[in-house]
C-alpha cells in the first residue's frame, strides 16, 4: 500500500529501509549473503551494524584464504592467535618458532 507506515507508534518518524543490491562483479553472492547475515529487517542499527561490520571481517579472511594464499588458521579470532605468539615470545622462542609464525596481525 501506498500510504503503509513502518513506524510502530502513530506520530513517530519511520526508520529508514535499507536494501542490499545486486552488484555485476565477482562479489555478486556477498549481498544475498550479507541479507541473510542481517537477518531480519527489524533490527536495530546496532545490531545491523555489528553483524555487517562481522561479516565483512570474515569474508575478507576468507578472500585472502582464497584468492591471495594466505594461511587459513582455521579460525576467524586472529587477535588470540596473536596473544598466543605474544606468550610464546614472552617465553623467549624466536619468531620461527612461534605457533603461527606468518600471522601478521599489524596489516
Amino acid at each position: 500500500p501506498a500510504k503503509a507506515s513502518r513506524s510502530r507508534r502513530p506520530g513517530r518518524p519511520a526508520p529508514p529501509l535499507y536494501f542490499t543490491s545486486r552488484g555485476s562483479s565477482q562479489s555478486e553472492a556477498m549481498h544475498r549473503l550479507l541479507r541473510a547475515a542481517i537477518g531480519s529487517t527489524t533490527c536495530g542499527t546496532v545490531r545491523a551494524e555489528h553483524a555487517v561490520g562481522s561479516f565483512i571481517y570474515r569474508w575478507n579472511i576468507d578472500r585472502g584464504i582464497d584468492k591471495l594464499g594466505d594461511v587459513d588458521y582455521h579460525t576467524y579470532h586472529h587477535e588470540t592467535l596473536a596473544v598466543i605468539n605474544s606468550i610464546a615470545a614472552s617465553f623467549g622462542l624466536e619468531t620461527d618458532d612461534l605457533p603461527f609464525p606468518k600471522l601478521n596481525i599489524n596489516e
